[in-house]
């Protein structure tokens, strides 16, 4: 969620997983995700608030934010629905709004800082080997000693 529209159902900065749903299984009080026009990938979740059936068969929705005074200008067609909203994670979003905004850079950084990680693990995963075999080997050479009578 990138704006305050669902607040305090789902605040900004949470992270939303939406399940593709049949259109005649959507109910008042869904919380839905639809694109703002089809074919545009812009995506916004708003509650249904009336399901109206049109002549031709088909439904549309109206939908509004929680948060919002009025019912949003356009009703939903079938064709934008994505899916109702199965659940969602409160902050996880932001840091997808990070990796979004700041990927160009971001992303190498991390996938170095990821390899440099796995090069100290094998080193040192290697080190503590070594070792162990040196104490192996300089114990085999250790005369025993003679037991007291």
């Amino acid at each position: 969620m990138l704006t305050g529209s669902m607040e305090p159902t789902l605040p900004p900065g949470t992270l939303v997983v939406v399940r593709p749903t049949p259109v005649q299984d959507i109910r008042l009080g869904d919380v839905i995700t639809y694109q703002i026009k089809p074919d545009n990938p812009a995506v916004v979740s708003h509650r249904v608030i009336e399901v109206h059936s049109i002549s031709n068969g088909t439904k549309e929705f109206i939908t509004q934010g929680d948060n919002n005074q009025a019912a949003d200008a356009a009703p939903v067609t079938e064709a934008q629905i994505k899916g109702v909203i199965w659940y969602s994670v409160p902050f996880v979003g932001w840091a997808s709004i990070v990796v979004g905004q700041y990927s160009g850079w971001l992303v190498p950084i991390v996938a170095i800082g990821l390899l440099a990680y796995a090069g100290v693990m094998i080193g040192s995963a290697a080190v503590s080997r070594a070792r162990k075999a040196r104490r192996r080997a300089a114990s085999a050479q250790e005369p025993a000693l003679p037991l007291a009578d």
